[in-house]
C-alpha cells in the first residue's frame, strides 16, 4: 500500500516540486487551492500504512507517468473527508477529479506518531455524518491488532457463545471475537443508544494499535447470523425496556 496523503485545518498546505516550479495545494476550509509558484513551507499528514502517522513539512514529489504529475490527497473539509484525484501536465496545468471519501481510508493506519490526532478527527467526522443517517438500527464494524488494556466495556452484560463473547447494554449490542492481538468487534445500536455507540466506537479506534477494516452499516462476516439470532429474540424485548 503507498502512503496516504492527509490535509487538514491545522495541517493545510502541501508544496508539489513540479518541474519548472513548485505547486502549493492549500486548505480553504470548504475546498482547496492550488497556487504557482509557491514559497510556502509544507505542512501536512503523511499516513503509511502499518507503520505509522507523521506531521511532514517536507516538499513533496509527485509521482511522474509521461511527463504528466500525479498525486491523490484525502482532505478533511469541515465535516466531510473528500478524495482529490491531481494531475499536472508539463505544461505546469493542473485538473482534478473530487470523490467523497470513506472508512477505506482508514484501513492498514496503525494509529502512532505526531500526526495521529488528524486521523482520529477524520474518524470523528465519519462516524458522525453516519450517525446523521435516518436509520433505526446503526451499525459498525471493526477489525485490529488492539491494546486491550485500553478496552472498556465494564457495564454490559455478557454472554459467551462459541468464540464470541456478546455484550448488551441498553439499546447497545457489540459482539466480540478475538484471536491472539488482533480482535472483530460489530457494534449494533438502536436510536435510543447512538451517544453510547459514538463513545464506544472512538473508544475502539483508538486502542487499536493498526486498523486492518472498518466499516460502517455492517457487521462482521462471522456474526451475521448469530446477530439475526439474537435480536430476533431479544431486541424487542430491550427495546420495549427502553
Amino acid at each position: 500500500m503507498l502512503p496516504k496523503v492527509l490535509i487538514t485545518r491545522k495541517h493545510p498546505r502541501i508544496a508539489l516540486r513540479l518541474t519548472k516550479d513548485t505547486l502549493c495545494v492549500v486548505h480553504r476550509v470548504k475546498y482547496l487551492d492550488f497556487i504557482i509558484p509557491c514559497q510556502e513551507p509544507s505542512d501536512y499528514v503523511l499516513v503509511i500504512p502499518y507503520d505509522g502517522v507523521v506531521v511532514s513539512r517536507e516538499p513533496m514529489e509527485p509521482i511522474r507517468w509521461f511527463g504528466t504529475n500525479e498525486l491523490s490527497i484525502h482532505a478533511l473539509l469541515g465535516s466531510e473527508l473528500v478524495l482529490y484525484e491531481l494531475s499536472v501536465n508539463p505544461d505546469g496545468k493542473a485538473t482534478y477529479a473530487r470523490y467523497k471519501a470513506g472508512e477505506e481510508f482508514l484501513r492498514g493506519v496503525a494509529l502512532r506518531g505526531d500526526g495521529a490526532s488528524a486521523v482520529i478527527d477524520v474518524v470523528k467526522s465519519l462516524i458522525d455524518n453516519y450517525l446523521k443517517s435516518s436509520f433505526l438500527v446503526y451499525s459498525a464494524y471493526i477489525r485490529s491488532t488492539v491494546n486491550r488494556n485500553l478496552v472498556n466495556l465494564s457495564g454490559y452484560k455478557v454472554m459467551v457463545r462459541g468464540r464470541v463473547r456478546v455484550y448488551r447494554g441498553d439499546g447497545m449490542l457489540i459482539f466480540r471475537e478475538g484471536l491472539g492481538e488482533e480482535e472483530s468487534i460489530s457494534l449494533v445500536s438502536t436510536v435510543d443508544a447512538l451517544d453510547d455507540f459514538r463513545d464506544k466506537l472512538l473508544m475502539l479506534v483508538r486502542a487499536s494499535r493498526v486498523i486492518h477494516d472498518i466499516r460502517l452499516g455492517r457487521v462482521g462476516h462471522g456474526i451475521k447470523v448469530l446477530l439475526d439470532m439474537y435480536l430476533s429474540n431479544e431486541a424487542p424485548m430491550m427495546i420495549k425496556g427502553r
